[in-house]
């Protein structure tokens, strides 16, 4: 498990606007399956912008925030947590937006 923490939300947004990206200022946490694994979004924000011809993958997950802040406990369908985008320009590469302050964690089925 690598050690991390929050991160400074409009200093990445600054830097990923210039190709359309924004991550949002919600706070989640919860369990899903990707493929044929079992993830678990710690704790990060959901995608705000991303460009169009991108691929966004969206799942349920808990309000964090709501939690932190009433005590209760919302379900927030179909966020929008992991982005992956190739870039257009020559010599280009690819981009990956994730908002878990985790990093990804998976384990096995």
């Amino acid at each position: 498990m690598p050690d991390a923490g929050g991160a400074n939300v409009p200093a990445l947004n600054d830097l990923i606007s210039v190709w359309g990206m924004a991550f949002s200022d919600g706070h989640y946490e919860g369990d899903f399956t990707m493929a044929d694994h079992d993830m678990y979004y710690a704790s990060g924000c959901s995608i705000a912008k991303f460009p169009g011809h991108g691929i966004v993958i969206a799942k349920t997950l808990k309000d964090q925030v709501l939690e932190v802040l009433k005590q209760e406990t919302a379900i927030v369908e179909g966020g929008p947590i992991l982005g992956m985008y190739q870039t257009l320009s020559e010599g280009g590469g690819r981009i990956a937006l994730y908002g878990d302050s985790n990093m990804v964690q998976a384990t096995a089925t």
